[in-house]
């Protein structure tokens, strides 16, 4: 099993122009939460392998309102 975050960096406007929603249908996201500082939302991703959490970052940067994704992959 693989736990990651994904800190996530939005274009001007932040939380309020994206439908946050969307982000927690993708098959695997955990929780999306939007967050002040540095990042807009921070996506706590849940999936069996590597290869998923792939998928599920693609997905996420798919999104035109995405800019920037940054991932931290949980050892413990």
């Amino acid at each position: 099993m693989v736990n990651a975050f994904v800190f996530v960096v939005l274009k001007e406007g932040g939380a309020e122009i994206i439908d946050i929603n969307r982000v927690k249908n993708i098959e695997g996201v955990k929780s999306a939460l939007s967050v002040y500082g540095s990042y807009d939302l921070v996506v706590e991703i849940k999936v069996k392998d590597v290869s998923d959490l792939q998928k599920v970052i693609k997905k996420l940067r798919s999104f035109n309102e995405i800019v920037k994704t940054t991932t931290m992959i949980c050892i413990e």
